[in-house]
């Protein structure tokens, strides 16, 4: 029977500890003035205040720290930029297209420099206040309007939940600017990527398409003919008897005459005297045979 009674007296404790247990636990959403969720406390709303300010303060903090990666990749868009300008120094007729993507290119950088800055530009936050200004100076306030400690120590609660509800304002006010900017930065940055990417193509493949026209030319240039003795041009004298007369004339109406034509002609070889007209032979042209 002993053994009994005592198995039954931990069971029926383990009942009792297990309901208890239940109902402290039910409490908190049930029991209007003692509960964790009771929102007439005033203790439990300068937590909840607590909370939200942390967070906001977490969401703030985690935004400052991609700020370093996005520089650092908003950099990368100003690398080939002095290449594209050259391209469109140089180049002698720029296609539309080509205009199209350079323009979106240069304006989404822009914006993206705009949105970046703005996103980085330090924001109004607040400051606290030491915690010795609560419960020492704003309580001797209260207390020389005649309350006692405990009436005091509740205007003190209320004075510091309203001076945290300013500061978690005043924190979404600064998450809500930074969220702002930083979605607009986060939209135009890809679309700069893009167009950043489709000019340097085009820029590189008529870099590539000159480079095969030198190449085509040097080319030409190293195919030319070479000059072999054996092929040299012989230009032949003119070969006349003594005493002909050769005119030479350098006007285009000259004509070119390659025999000799004497006015006289030998009347007789056994003749002592020999009669011999002039003869005139105008040239313009030399005379040549390979």
């Amino acid at each position: 029977m002993s053994k009994f009674r005592v198995r039954r007296r931990s069971y029926l404790s383990g009942l009792r500890n297990f309901w208890m247990l239940s109902n402290k636990a039910l409490k908190k959403y049930t029991d209007p003035e003692n509960g964790d969720y009771n929102f007439l406390n005033v203790v439990f709303r300068i937590k909840l205040t607590e909370m939200q300010i942390q967070e906001q303060l977490k969401i703030m903090l985690s935004k400052r720290r991609q700020m370093p990666l996005l520089l650092t990749l908003l950099s990368c868009l100003f690398i080939y930029i002095p290449k594209i300008f050259a391209y469109v120094k140089q180049a002698v007729a720029i296609e539309w297209y080509e205009w199209i993507i350079f323009s979106l290119y240069f304006l989404l950088l822009i914006s993206s420099v705009l949105f970046f800055y703005c996103t980085i530009f330090p924001k109004e936050i607040p400051h606290r206040y030491l915690p010795s200004q609560f419960y020492e100076g704003i309580l001797d306030e209260y207390q020389k309007e005649g309350l006692d400690k405990v009436e005091a120590n509740k205007g003190v609660q209320s004075t510091y939940l309203s001076y945290l509800e300013d500061i978690l304002i005043q924190y979404l006010n600064c998450v809500g600017k930074i969220e702002k900017w930083y979605t607009r930065f986060m939209i135009v940055l890809p679309l700069a990527i893009f167009f950043y990417v489709a000019s340097i193509v085009v820029v590189f493949v008529h870099s590539n398409h000159n480079q095969t026209n030198n190449k085509n030319k040097n080319t030409m240039i190293k195919d030319r003919k070479i000059f072999i003795p054996s092929n040299t041009i012989r230009i032949n004298p003119i070969i006349e008897r003594e005493g002909v007369e050769i005119h030479y004339s350098i006007k285009p109406e000259s004509c070119c005459i390659d025999t000799v034509k004497p006015m006289g002609i030998l009347r007789g070889s056994a003749k002592k005297g020999v009669r011999m007209g002039k003869a005139v032979i105008r040239t313009n042209q030399i005379r040549f045979s390979k």
